[in-house]
């Protein structure tokens, strides 16, 4: 790590309150060692022995490298965080078997009631078709990958720009039933509601000769100030239920990430004085 920075020492942090960085030993880049903080606001490209592409990090309330792209893209929007994952599959995939999401290495925290959580999944579903949410010792927050807010699916050299404010809606490479039409909410939600369907995802394949671009955001999840704000459950600090840094990555159904990416917070630090 740069004898500059200090993971232990908040103050030192270019992006402070926050820490973004490779999470998994394999991820390799060119500009970036693994234990460096990466920009928040520019694409970031990587490869690991699965996969080869970039990711961007955008956060409403926090810090950018970026700021005319962060303010043309949160300008008179909800959304509090946005991650886009754009590349190409070393290997072919089932889309059955994977997923996107949040993929913990240690127990969480003070989580809600269980009344609470029984009455919280059912939202997250509607919000996050498809979704898993485990609160073992290892936790998971995943969504099927085809079911991402939006997907796109192109030709190498045809994929979308991910600085730019819209992401498209296009998995119409996967044949003639996802050439949906209409508005965009309306072709995103066709699409999740078939590929949410085991049955219909097994089906259906990441291959190695297409680039897949990936845009989550969230409403409800706001990492810039590491809190929650769900109905019914209300506004929590995520370093509480967590007690770990909040990633974003694929992941496979058997657990084994392809890559992962995460981000410290200062609350963390606060919380284990």
């Amino acid at each position: 790590m740069s004898s500059t920075v200090d993971l232990e020492d908040a103050s030192t942090w270019p992006h402070n309150p926050v820490f973004f960085q490779a999470m998994d030993d394999f991820i390799e880049m060119e500009k970036y060692k693994n234990d460096e903080p990466l920009p928040i606001g520019i694409p970031v490209e990587f490869e690991t022995p699965t996969f080869k592409g970039r990711i961007l990090l955008r956060l409403m309330n926090g810090p950018t490298d970026e700021p005319n792209s962060h303010e043309v893209y949160f300008n008179e929007r909800r959304r509090r965080t946005q991650v886009v994952m754009q590349g190409q599959f070393k290997e072919r995939f089932n889309m059955a078997d994977m997923f996107g999401g949040f993929s913990g290495e240690s127990p969480p925290g003070n989580l809600p009631p269980k009344g609470v959580m029984r009455m919280v999944k059912p939202i997250m579903n509607y919000l996050a078709p498809g979704i898993i949410l485990d609160t073992s010792d290892k936790p998971k927050v995943l969504q099927p990958l085809s079911c991402m807010n939006q997907v796109s699916i192109d030709l190498p050299g045809e994929e979308p720009d991910i600085t730019k404010r819209d992401i498209p809606e296009n998995p119409s490479l996967l044949g003639k039933e996802f050439e949906f039409t209409g508005p965009l909410v309306t072709r995103m939600k066709k699409r999740q509601k078939l590929l949410r369907q085991q049955n219909v995802a097994k089906k259906y394949y990441f291959e190695t000769d297409k680039v897949y671009t990936f845009q989550v955001y969230n409403e409800h999840t706001c990492i810039g100030t590491y809190t929650l704000n769900y109905p019914v459950v209300g506004k929590v600090q995520v370093a509480k239920i967590l007690k770990q840094p909040w990633n974003m990555g694929i992941i496979k159904k058997d657990g084994t990430p392809l890559f992962r990416f995460q981000v410290h917070h200062q609350l963390l630090l606060e919380q284990q004085k």
